[in-house]
């Protein structure tokens, strides 16, 4: 563990020729150190997603995401949808 951050890792990394590295990761994306921004998250999950749902659908579910962060709190968003054979089976979907 690398002394600068808790959550900070090394590697150790043995390379064809038999020499080892280790390379060190002070701050991993997504923590206080180094925050990730909304564009990046959306690249990331654009890549997987739009073959199975489609555009279309991705950006609407990730429209609807991004509106939680203007909430004053999470209890003003009602109703919650669920999926359609989920928890909330015969209610339809908006």
């Amino acid at each position: 563990m690398c002394g600068r951050a808790p959550h900070g890792v090394a590697s150790p990394d043995t390379l064809v020729e038999g020499r080892t590295v280790e390379p060190r990761t002070n701050a991993p994306p997504g923590t206080k150190e180094k925050p990730t921004r909304t564009a990046q998250v959306t690249a990331q999950v654009r890549a997987p997603i739009v073959p199975v749902s489609g555009t279309e659908k991705l950006e609407d579910r990730i429209g609807r995401l991004n509106t939680l962060e203007t909430l004053a709190g999470i209890r003003t968003r009602s109703p919650v949808p669920m999926a359609r054979d989920g928890l909330a089976a015969g209610v339809p979907m908006p």
